[in-house]
């Protein structure tokens, strides 16, 4: 299948899921390369010199139209809404044969991982909730929030691309030098604490 956007003289090979040819390929490159960050449509449309914003608007548009880009709000969307309906993927009647004990003889079994000193450390492993009154350094806060979330621009969580829609929030109760009291979301692009509005 072929599609041609004729203003942007760009050939799209689905096949083949390559742009090739054009005159204003190097707009429309740069364009899908921030889309496969997390960019906003506004830092893009800033970031592509080359382009005026309708131009921008018109790739975006086009690349949606196309399905060469999907918008991870309606992935998200979807998500969600296929998520709340189990039945899709498997019935009433499945659930309850798969909850019968004696399906378990009818398993294929595996191998048993050699043991090895990380594997030791994961079977040993336990969650931790101790909590202390006592404030840690903001240095410190700082590596943590970094070390949860930052990998080369995206997140660190296990997902297609490192975009799993996980947001960190922070609250400090205490108001310091660099911090002020208040409920903070960690960007971890810009390795920054946002502090948010709260009601009341």
């Amino acid at each position: 299948m072929q599609t041609t956007w004729k203003k942007w003289c760009v050939n799209y090979l689905h096949t083949e899921r390559k742009v090739t040819q054009s005159q204003h390929v190097e707009q429309i490159i740069e364009v899908l390369s921030l889309l496969n960050n997390e960019n906003t449509v506004v830092q893009i449309i800033q970031k592509v010199s080359k382009s005026s914003e309708k131009e921008v608007l018109e790739i975006i548009t086009w690349l949606l139209k196309n399905h060469i880009v999907y918008d991870s709000r309606e992935l998200y969307k979807w998500f969600h809404k296929v998520s709340q309906y189990p039945d899709q993927f498997i019935s009433w009647e499945q659930v309850s044969y798969n909850l019968n004990s004696e399906i378990e003889k009818e398993g294929v079994s595996l191998p048993r991982p050699d043991k090895s000193e990380l594997s030791e450390i994961l079977e040993k492993r336990k969650s931790v909730r101790y909590l202390e009154k006592s404030p840690i350094a903001f240095k410190k806060l700082a590596k943590i929030l970094y070390s949860m979330t930052e990998v080369e621009g995206i997140k660190t969580h296990a997902s297609a691309g490192g975009l799993y829609p996980l947001s960190l929030y922070f609250h400090t109760f205490y108001d310091t030098e660099i911090l002020p009291k208040g409920t903070y979301k960690y960007h971890n692009q810009s390795h920054k604490a946002i502090p948010q509005k709260t009601l009341g």
